[in-house]
């Protein structure tokens, strides 16, 4: 008999929070969720091979897979005042969606001061992923008004100082994910300029049907990430990574 354990890894496991008024911050809209969870692979995948990102993550070189509790890990530092996370954010939570589940995301709007300005977009302090197949461990390093809230473990802030420069990517900066040891994200994999002072759910219906550049780039970005994580997974689950034969754009 084979029993499978699901189990639930807090994404807030950086270091402890202070400053700032995350913990606050409310709940993202279902509706938004739901549309963005909702794209399918096959859309994900024919959006990766004809209209692709900007940026495809960067091979690492390594061929070990980075493991937590018996799983590919995923490490994400970035912080809820930073745009070029804010489009990430969108991106990572409709690949990871495929192969688990959030709860506790919280729905934020990037630093007004900051260029791009008030890119919407969500944060993964306080919320938590459900997956069988990989650990998703994040670290928000500062709020909206840049303010303190984690810290990364020392294993991760280990992976950014080595990981997050010349030759794995052209310039260190967040946000940086760092996909099962075998790739890197740097900086922003497509341009969030247009989604500037936009709300949630156009954005959501955007990246939803893929009606706009914008709405497209996520979807593309997106489908960059699942082909990674079907390599890492060993194509499971089935119904997702049989769109993704190959990793795309390696």
């Amino acid at each position: 008999m084979i029993v499978v354990v699901l189990v639930v890894v807090a994404v807030t496991s950086g270091g402890g929070t202070s400053g700032g008024g995350s913990n606050s911050t409310p709940l993202a809209s279902a509706s938004v969720l739901r549309q963005i969870e909702g794209v399918s692979p096959e859309t994900m995948a024919t959006q990766v091979k004809n209209d692709p990102p900007l940026a495809f993550p960067a091979s690492t070189g390594n061929t070990t897979v980075l493991m937590a509790n018996g799983k590919p890990k995923i490490v994400y530092i970035g912080a809820e005042y930073c745009p070029y996370c804010g489009g990430e954010r969108w991106a990572m939570i409709m690949a990871l969606s495929k192969f688990g589940t959030f709860t506790g995301i919280k729905q934020i709007t990037s630093s007004a001061s900051d260029n791009p300005s008030a890119i919407p977009t969500f944060s993964f302090l306080g919320a938590s992923y459900r997956s069988r197949y990989l650990v998703f461990d994040p670290t928000e390093t500062q709020d909206v008004n840049r303010n303190p809230l984690q810290t990364p473990t020392a294993e991760n802030a280990a992976l950014e100082a080595k990981y997050d420069a010349p030759p794995y990517t052209q310039a260190g900066g967040i946000p940086f994910v760092y996909i099962g040891g075998k790739w890197v994200i740097d900086g922003a994999s497509y341009d969030v300029t247009p989604m500037q002072h936009l709300s949630h759910a156009t954005v959501a219906q955007a990246a939803a049907t893929g009606s706009t550049k914008y709405g497209s780039d996520i979807q593309a970005t997106a489908g960059a990430i699942v082909s990674r994580l079907c390599n890492l997974t060993h194509g499971q689950p089935g119904n997702v990574c049989r769109s993704f034969p190959a990793v795309v754009g390696k």
